[in-house]
């Protein structure tokens, strides 16, 4: 999982910064470096021209729908100090959703629409919405996601929240000190 997570930090850490609006496209990010591994998930850093970004990630423990050509689908929770950025939750789902259809997310009791979405990635409006998911995330094992291809196709993941807190702890130390 490891080498996974790593593979997919990679290619996911600049387009989410470029995102942020914390770098511009013609910079390239630093490789990202695992602070720990943590039950299902990983923390990690990486440095691009000199801004620190930090994040806990994992891959879904199952994934429901055969998408043919279905990339590699994450779930991060990333501080971008630099722009006081903090708690930023996405979902990477490894396919395009259909227009105007939320990725659906349930922690608990509690149900997030992330409707912000750029190619297969998607985020939730407001900071506050961010700020709520960490906490259920963090008091929760689970974590389902459900989306809708462009076909019209129902496609649901599933985060095992084990080891999360800790990631998620380890991440902020290092984007604080």
């Amino acid at each position: 999982m490891r080498l996974d997570c790593l593979t997919i930090a990679g290619r996911l850490l600049l387009p989410l910064a470029i995102m942020a609006g914390s770098l511009s496209p013609a910079l390239a990010a630093g490789a990202p470096k695992s602070l720990g591994a943590f039950k299902k998930w990983q923390a990690m850093t990486a440095e691009a021209d000199g801004n620190k970004s930090c994040y806990a990630m994992s891959q879904p423990s199952d994934r429901q729908g055969n998408v043919k050509g279905r990339g590699k689908s994450a779930a991060l929770v990333t501080h971008f100090p630099e722009i006081g950025a903090l708690d930023q939750v996405s979902i990477v789902l490894g396919f395009e959703p259909q227009a105007k259809s939320p990725v659906i997310v349930k922690i608990g009791g509690f149900t997030f629409k992330f409707t912000e979405v750029a190619d297969d990635r998607a985020w939730v409006k407001s900071r506050a919405d961010d700020k709520a998911l960490v906490q259920a995330m963090r008091k929760s094992n689970q974590m389902v996601v459900t989306a809708t291809t462009s076909k019209g196709m129902k496609v649901q993941d599933t985060y095992d929240l084990s080891g999360f807190t800790k990631a998620y702890q380890t991440m902020s130390k290092a984007c604080t000190s």
